[in-house]
């Protein structure tokens, strides 16, 4: 009898799309970011916090989406994955984060374009090598 091999959970490409409508680029070079909260879309991304498949991916399954934390804690884990992410240095008080990469293994480009909704296949295959 064969044993059933298994994939590996991967991040399906609508979550990396719904994630880029929370943020904006505060400023950006290679190798550093700073991104900050969209606040038109602070109760997307609480709804979405409460339903993402994300959470089975990141293995939170018994996590607590009810208010804007969750939904940081959430988006945190999911960078944190990242093997490029060297640091993550979150301003709750401003709802920004500056995150430290090495360009060598995410472009900076990709940052720009996840942000803008294009090129959402290669930067999806790109999170999931990497997770």
């Amino acid at each position: 009898m064969r044993s059933k091999s298994f994939a590996p959970p991967s991040i399906p490409l609508q979550e990396v799309a719904q994630v880029a409508d929370f943020f904006i680029i505060v400023h950006h070079i290679p190798g550093r970011i700073r991104i900050r909260a969209n606040l038109k879309n602070l109760l997307l991304a609480k709804k979405w916090a409460q339903t993402t498949e994300l959470r089975e991916f990141l293995q939170l399954k018994d996590f607590d989406s009810g208010d804007s934390s969750d939904t940081h804690t959430l988006i945190i884990s999911l960078l944190e994955r990242i093997k490029a992410v060297q640091s993550i240095k979150v301003n709750m008080l401003i709802g920004s984060a500056t995150i430290c990469y090495d360009k060598n293994l995410f472009a900076p480009y990709l940052w720009e374009s996840w942000i803008k909704k294009e090129r959402l296949d290669e930067i999806t295959a790109k999170l999931n090598d990497f997770v």
